[in-house]
């Protein structure tokens, strides 16, 4: 009896050992990623490879036209050792034949199309391309698991601030029924950028997304570009200018008006304000051969501004004043006067109001990236008039033309710039009247 027990004992353990050997054996056949469970993993199957993508983010201040620049990332294989996960020997001959990948981006580009994608949000536009397949090309030479680090090189592109982010990828192939194919590909998020946490999302799906065109396998640049005009006087120079006209038969063009601006700084900058420098120019007339308007710096700006000028020095002959983002400024202008900028970083924005004066009406005609944008009138005479919030942009000129048309108004309502003709009138009036009364004697003598 107790030789039966053992023999069963033994025969159990002997079955339950077979079992346990070929699950084992089940599972160690099995590719590593046999089971598309993981969101952040891009699959593929015998015959279809799975594919990962790199997409390029650049965010620019709104009004900003895209540059014209390649981004180029830099492939490198990673020779043995474990995936990320630790659950696998990654293989120590990964094909590296092909060491970079480049997306390319040009002027126009910040409007939507040709299979980019462009968004706008809160001032912010961001320009999303692609590249499909990364892995493209590679040649593969056995089923195993091959490693790489993915990162942005330098641009060296004045304005850019170049991505940081950097990421590992395991490809996953398997033995397939006709040869070797991608079972999978997985990233891992080492280092991120300005828009890309590693921290928060440290693995991310590779894969193109179907819906939203986009691959989390993502590299953030921030471009900011500024004006490289350094003569106040020349037109072609001017990034921003607020400028002064006085109308009317009667309006004084020695009479100074005064004004407030303030500059908001662009979206492209977070938390530090910038400072620009304002220049204080007259118009002398129209240039014959050019056909441009000519200016010169006024000699005594005290009555333009009453903060502290700069006087002219090695680094800047002209005289200036420093305007800070997000700091009003008050100034004055008069006739022929502008208010100008020659370096400011596009999208930045301003707000020029001026303040109302006795007897003139102000007008203006708002000008954003060469763009005839508004025609203002204020309210009534007396009245002040702004821009409202104005973008500067980088496709043309920048002003803000103010007008103002005078006309002397009297306690009685009658408008003393037309009195001459008035006057005229009325004494036209009154001898055709005394005319009539002269004719209307003389006939009712006659009847006598």
């Amino acid at each position: 009896m107790k030789k039966m027990k053992k023999k069963r004992m033994s025969l159990i353990r002997v079955v339950t050992s077979l079992a346990l050997a070929g699950i084992l054996c089940l599972g160690l056949s099995m590719p590593a990623l046999a089971t598309e469970t993981d969101p952040n993993v891009s699959y593929g199957t015998d015959g279809a490879d799975a594919t990962a993508a790199i997409t390029k983010q650049l965010a620019m201040a709104e009004g900003t036209t895209s540059p014209g620049i390649d981004f180029t990332f830099s492939i490198t294989a990673i020779a043995g050792g474990l995936d990320h996960t630790g659950d696998y020997d990654l293989a120590t001959d990964p094909p590296n034949d092909i060491k970079t990948r480049t997306i390319s981006f040009y002027p126009g580009d910040e409007q939507e199309g040709d299979g980019r994608i462009v968004e706008d949000d809160g001032g912010i536009v961001t320009i999303y391309k692609s590249i499909d397949d990364i892995f493209s090309g590679f040649i593969w030479p056995h089923a195993g698991v091959f490693g790489y680090i993915i990162e942005e090189d330098s641009t060296d592109y004045t304005g850019m601030v170049d991505s940081a982010a950097s990421y590992k990828v395991y490809v996953y192939v398997a033995n397939g029924t006709d040869g070797l194919y991608v079972e999978g590909i997985s990233a891992y998020r080492v280092s991120g950028d300005g828009n890309n946490d590693a921290t928060d999302t440290p693995k991310v799906n590779p894969g193109l997304g179907l819906v939203s065109g986009k691959s989390a396998l993502a590299f953030w640049n921030q471009y900011t570009e500024t004006s490289s005009g350094t003569d106040p006087t020349d037109p072609d120079h001017q990034v921003l200018r607020i400028s002064k006209t006085v109308v009317g038969a009667f309006g004084d063009q020695t009479k100074y008006f005064p004004f407030t601006l303030e500059l908001t700084k662009a979206p492209t900058f977070d938390n530090s304000d910038q400072t620009y420098l304002a220049y204080v120019v007259e118009s002398t007339g129209i240039d014959e051969e050019s056909g441009k308007e000519t200016f010169v710096i006024v000699a005594d700006p005290s009555e333009n501004y009453d903060g502290v000028f700069i006087q002219p020095d090695e680094d800047n002959e002209y005289i200036h004043f420093e305007v800070t983002t997000g700091t009003p400024i008050n100034f004055a202008l008069k006739h022929g006067q502008s208010l100008v900028f020659v370096q400011m970083h596009y999208g930045t924005e301003y707000e020029a109001v001026e303040s109302g004066s006795a007897n003139y009406k102000p007008s203006a005609v708002i000008v954003e990236g060469g763009v005839t944008t508004d025609t203002l009138d204020s309210a009534g005479f007396n009245d002040p008039l702004s821009t409202d919030i104005r973008t500067v942009e980088d496709t043309g000129e920048n002003s803000a033309a103010f007008t103002n048309t005078y006309e002397l108004t009297s306690p009685t309502g009658v408008i003393v710039d037309n009195l001459a003709y008035i006057v005229l009138i009325v004494a036209a009036l009154a001898g055709l009247v005394a005319f009539m009364a002269f004719k209307s004697r003389r006939r009712a003598e006659s009847e006598q």
